[in-house]
């Protein structure tokens, strides 16, 4: 019987841009602190898809009814002090 497995992350290779061979990766800080891909092959930095730059779920533009209105989040209702709190 042959079935489908899933594949650990780590047992899947990226193709390094310089090379088109498959290599291993490794995360590096760039100076001005965003985080990239750096193959153990040849040192490139290998860009994120830019399909992962998009939501895979769009936001929602209207108001349901049992959400609460942004004018309600701002509204003042409580103006007092605890009392009781050492």
């Amino acid at each position: 019987m042959k079935r489908e497995v899933s594949v650990h992350y780590s047992n899947v290779n990226l193709i390094c841009p310089v090379t088109d061979l498959p290599t291993r990766i490794s995360r590096k800080w760039l100076e001005d602190g965003t985080k990239v891909r750096v193959s153990k092959r040849s040192g490139a930095i290998i860009p994120r898809p830019e399909i992962l730059t998009q939501r895979r779920r769009p936001k929602r533009e209207s108001v349901g009814e049992r959400e609460t209105k942004m004018e309600d989040v701002w509204e003042k209702t409580w103006d007092g002090d605890f009392k009781g709190r050492s």
